[in-house]
């Protein structure tokens, strides 16, 4: 497949292809090009390299066929994300949060594709929305008021993108607001 073919796939929301353990990479492609992954980013650092590494490839190779099956354990990062007894444990939060740095990194290296940048961009306001979300569970909502994430909602809240629902439309308001104070509000069927 060519590479725009290969990089849409790559932000199909229900079809999310950007682990590395399911491909295998030329060495030389990575040594060529100093690829390597972000230390800052926990979540979606696999994806940012794929994408980084799918740049400098002029042909990719497709298996359809399924010959994983993925299962999720109960102590896993991602299961950690909303523990049972409801706390919302703040490190854990500012580590989902690092996803948005590799979303807004590969929307940086995408400028010239544009169907896979439109998905990645419906992709990565999605993911926001959810991660700001979560930002609003934490009581003190001053908490984030110098993060980097007030970046981000600038740089989301540019993309375009329309409201799926009532709870999107109620997130990007909310994230409207705390791009210009930095003061997260209290989720409407939370308080």
């Amino acid at each position: 497949m060519n590479q725009e073919d290969f990089l849409c796939r790559l932000f199909f929301q229900e079809n999310y292809q950007g682990y590395v353990w399911n491909k295998i990479f030329k060495k030389s492609i990575i040594d060529k090009f100093n690829l390597r992954f972000d230390d800052r980013v926990y979540y979606r650092e696999d994806q940012l390299f794929v994408c980084e590494y799918a740049l400098h490839c002029d042909a990719i190779r497709y298996n359809p066929a399924r010959m994983y099956h993925y299962v999720q354990r109960s102590d896993s990062a991602t299961a950690a994300l909303m523990p049972e007894d409801g706390v919302l444990d703040i490190k854990t939060l500012e580590r989902e949060m690092t996803q948005c740095i590799a979303f807004s990194k590969m929307r940086s290296l995408l400028k010239e594709h544009e169907d896979p940048q439109w998905f990645l961009e419906q992709e990565y306001v999605f993911y926001a929305l959810e991660t700001f979300y979560r930002m609003r569970l934490v009581e003190d909502h001053e908490y984030f008021k110098d993060s980097y994430f007030r970046d981000i909602a600038k740089e989301i809240l540019s993309i375009e993108y329309y409201p799926l629902d009532d709870w999107e439309k109620e997130q990007l308001d909310s994230l409207k607001k705390y791009e210009q104070t930095g003061i997260t509000e209290e989720n409407k069927d939370e308080g």
